[in-house]
């Protein structure tokens, strides 16, 4: 089992099992768990997250489960986006259908720099080792970004339209960036 990258980090809620752990040194393209420990009824994942594309919108956040990424065809979601400059986006989203929501990039210029700017996320991934139903899960999002039309609170409920349970994770950015140094990631297990 993992253990917390340092103290305070995340604490789990009762009932829950840290499973996977990893605060980033250097930048990564992708980040995998491995094989994740079986026995848990959900997944819950605490994200702090940012990459290296230099964009006032930040990137996409895709979960591949299984190393599954045909995410136009095997994943599904829905969303609910609400962005600081009062635009309200409700609709399905073909073209990320692995993503679980938006994380913050690297702020070109003229905007500022400020590279302690991380985009956080909490999804929960219910009943991942059922092998009698597709993987359903919730994200909420919150994404503060320099530029107003990218700072964003997202709902979103998703589906990875395959019955097999869920033994691993990994998480990439849509636009294939790197993720910096300090991105985190921990994945709990529910009983």
């Amino acid at each position: 089992m993992s253990t917390f990258a340092s103290p305070g980090d995340s604490i789990p809620a009762p009932g829950m099992e840290l499973l996977f752990s990893t605060t980033l040194t250097s930048s990564a393209t992708t980040i995998t768990t491995g094989t994740l420990q079986t026995g848990y009824h959900d997944l819950v994942l605490s994200i702090s997250a940012k990459t290296d594309r230099a964009s006032t919108c930040g990137d996409y956040l895709l979960v591949a489960f299984n190393g599954d990424t045909d995410f136009a065809n095997n994943y599904q979601i829905m969303v609910i986006d609400y962005r600081s400059n009062g635009t309200a986006v409700v609709g399905e989203t073909a073209n990320a259908a692995g993503g679980v929501g938006f994380i913050t990039g690297t702020d070109p210029a003229p905007q500022p720099a400020n590279p302690a700017n991380f985009g956080g996320c909490r999804v929960r991934i219910f009943s991942h080792e059922s092998t009698d139903r597709y993987k359903a899960w919730e994200a909420f999002t919150s994404q503060i970004q320099n530029e107003l039309n990218c700072n964003r609170l997202r709902l979103q409920s998703g589906l990875w339209q395959n019955t097999a349970a869920v033994t691993s994770l990994t998480f990439s950015a849509s636009t294939g960036s790197d993720f910096v140094a300090g991105t985190s990631i921990f994945i709990y297990g529910m009983k």
